[in-house]
């Protein structure tokens, strides 16, 4: 029940993240300027950097707390108590590495930024970077609700903190505040977040520390294990930050914002991915702890296909519609966003329906392969973006990585996949194939009539959107689904149609 509600909430949240998102950004730029807005992403670029001073010990947390628990209560108190030692120490360095960069902006800046506008960042670091300290805290207490399969509280906490936060920052700014307070409101909100994390694993899931024998054979351990997560997270921050420091550094921060918003759609697309799988995260520890395969290889690619499924849904969508919707959203300037968004969401929609496999691998143990491989294509990364930047503009600044992605994840993973980890990457791609053929269909199809029919405004993007979301779901349920998704689907139209008829009958009797 914990999982199939924590799916259900984990969505909503993901939608209800970027439906808020989606009227928030709008009102950043109106208030702050494209320029301040620009800054404001840099900022918090930078200091995503500092959230690897986790040193990937965070997602290494649930295979230990399987692996602890089945040995004693006091060996799991252990763990904790480690833990809390370390992520302690990396709040500390995270709030030592904010004051080091908020008295050295000269560092990351070129002449294009005013001296108001350095000052400004300068501050948004330091606010920024306790930030990071103080979710370093608080994420030692979600990994123990996550390992106890407590999705319930932790999706709805979730909630609650994604509709309150922009309300807050958006009425600061209509009151004449400036950027730094909507750094301010976020770390107030984390403070806040920590301490009904710390409430809740205390007092209601009675989490236990304990200090002393045994932790440091158990930090050799985990270190290990960690020290690839690292290198993934490393990786992520390359493919995800360094291209827009790069951008930051060589052009100005329209160019920053530019891409900016084409970060931020790539993201929705990696939070819809991880919403489903990070509630697997348990489950497929202790299949790998029961010696399952065949569960694994099952769990993998029906995840896999829902995942495919919705990912390929809202990537035709915004191939159909995405020029109109950015224009309404976020207005004139960011016309470039368009095309980077396709060139960098496309290559990346396989891997993301394999993100099951990620914790399979990490599970089993068998994550190093894959966090080398992408390092080497981090720094190619690096290298490609810097020079396609530097010749044809932000325009370019997917060109890297696409590169990696298409190699690494596509190409090395996949096999690796099959011939070490032991999935079955065929039987995967024998299902991708086969649910492929509706969204070309759809997307394309939808294009041609768009372009014989004029549609103008909202009501014609909504006209639109009706068309091309008939036409996938009804080709998706006759050609793309088995027998297994069709009886869910059905299940849960009867649901809705008897909860209906339940309140017609209802309200006829009072």
């Amino acid at each position: 029940m914990q999982r199939k509600l924590g799916a259900i909430l984990s969505y909503i949240n993901v939608i209800v993240q970027n439906g808020v998102y989606l009227l928030y950004t709008p009102f950043l730029i109106h208030f702050l300027g494209q320029k301040q807005f620009g800054i404001y992403q840099l900022s918090s670029q930078i200091v995503s950097a500092l959230g690897m001073l986790a040193l990937g010990f965070s997602g290494a947390y649930v295979r230990f707390y399987w692996i602890e628990k089945r040995k004693s209560e006091l060996h799991l108190s252990r763990l904790n108590g480690l833990y809390l030692l370390i992520f302690c120490c990396s709040a500390l360095a995270a709030i030592s590495a904010g004051i080091i960069l908020m008295n050295n902006p000269q560092a990351i800046f070129n002449t294009n930024y005013s001296d108001g506008e350095v000052n400004a960042v300068s501050q948004m670091l330091m606010i920024m970077s306790i930030n990071v300290g103080i979710n370093f805290i608080s994420s030692v207490f979600n990994s123990y609700i996550l390992a106890c399969e407590k999705f319930i509280f932790q999706q709805s906490r979730v909630f609650v903190s994604t509709l309150m936060q922009p309300v807050v920052i958006i009425t600061l700014l209509a009151l004449g505040f400036g950027v730094v307070y909507v750094a301010t409101v976020q770390l107030i909100f984390s403070i806040r977040i920590m301490l009904l994390n710390i409430r809740y694993a205390i007092k209601s899931l009675h989490m236990l520390f304990s200090f002393g024998k045994g932790q440091v054979k158990l930090f050799k351990s985990i270190s290990i294990f960690s020290g690839y997560i690292l290198i993934n997270q490393i990786v992520d921050f390359i493919n995800n930050s360094v291209p827009g420091l790069i951008i930051g550094k060589v052009l100005d921060p329209v160019s920053v914002a530019i891409y900016a918003i084409a970060i931020q759609i790539r993201t929705v697309f990696y939070q819809l991915s991880v919403a489903l799988s990070s509630v697997f995260v348990p489950k497929m520890n202790e299949l790998v702890m029961g010696r399952d395969n065949d569960g694994l290889n099952y769990y993998l690619i029906r995840v896999g296909r829902i995942q495919y499924t919705l990912l390929t849904f809202i990537l035709g969508g915004f191939i159909v519609l995405g020029k109109e919707f950015l224009h309404i959203w976020v207005g004139e300037g960011f016309e470039l966003s368009y095309w980077i968004i396709i060139s960098m969401v496309l290559p990346v929609i396989i891997p993301l329906s394999q993100n099951l496999g990620i914790e399979i691998q990490r599970a089993k143990n068998l994550h190093r392969f894959r966090s080398v491989v992408m390092a080497i294509f981090a720094v190619m990364n690096v290298l490609l973006t810097y020079l396609a930047v530097l010749n044809w503009g932000v325009i370019a600044s997917g060109v890297g990585y696409i590169v990696g992605i298409a190699f690494a994840n596509i190409i090395a993973v996949n096999i690796y996949n099959q011939k070490v980890v032991g999935l079955n990457m065929i039987a995967f791609w024998q299902n991708i194939i086969r649910i492929s053929y509706v969204p070309i269909i759809t997307t394309f199809g939808v294009l041609v009539f768009k372009s014989m029919v004029s549609f103008q405004g909202v009501s014609g993007i909504i006209y639109i959107g009706i068309a091309y979301t008939t036409m996938f779901s009804v080709l998706s349920y006759l050609f793309s689904l088995n027998d297994l998704e069709k009886k869910y689907i059905n299940e849960l139209v009867y649901k809705i149609l008897y909860f209906r008829k339940r309140i017609t009958f209802n309200d006829d009797n009072y």
